[in-house]
């Protein structure tokens, strides 16, 4: 069936059906759609794709921009709930896929941010920590599709990580500890 943009082309769409189908049955196959097998399946599934991309030519780019930053907050919101932790979910790669995404040179960002070129190349490349005045700039920078919040949590997860492997860290800084409280227990 043909979607419609005008309502008198619906109604008329209705009147149609209703002279073929009971008001039941018309209810049934678009609030309860029946199981589909074989054939009708595969038609229905290549309608719902053209119709699908028919859409997708049609959005703005700032449409797709916006679906593209819920969808980068979505899988972070996933990763947060693993255990795992994933390099290409760090935060200097997670940056990099905004700037991407946005279609922002490192440039462009420093001047729309307020960030100074040499801060933003470091943090694009790892070689420094985020602050929470970056991560609410890039909140705001979002209209804040990609909150303060998940920001964070990104760079909480590779805190984590550097936690676990910085070994060489642990002991330099165990050497700084004079004495341990006693819990009278070994260790």
């Amino acid at each position: 069936m043909k979607k419609s943009n005008h309502k008198g082309n619906k109604s008329a769409s209705y009147e149609s059906l209703s002279k073929k189908y009971s008001d039941e049955e018309l209810a049934e196959g678009f609030v309860f759609p029946s199981q589909l097998e074989g054939e009708e399946k595969e038609t229905a599934h290549r309608e719902f794709l053209k119709l699908r991309m028919e859409l997708l030519k049609n959005m703005t780019s700032e449409e797709i921009m916006f679906g593209e930053l819920t969808r980068m907050k979505l899988l972070q919101n996933d990763y947060f709930k693993l255990d795992t932790y994933d390099k290409g979910m760090s935060f200097a790669a997670q940056l990099k896929d905004y700037m991407r995404i946005t279609r922002r040179s490192q440039a462009e960002l420093c001047v729309e941010i307020g960030v100074e070129k040499t801060k933003l190349s470091k943090l694009v490349n790892g070689k420094i920590k985020p602050n929470a005045e970056l991560m609410f700039r890039l909140e705001k920078h979002s209209q804040n599709t990609v909150p303060a919040l998940n920001w964070y949590r990104v760079y909480l997860k590779d805190l984590e990580q550097e936690l676990k492997e910085n070994t060489e860290l642990k002991q330099a800084q165990y050497k700084f500890v004079k004495s341990s409280i006693n819990l009278g227990k070994a260790g």
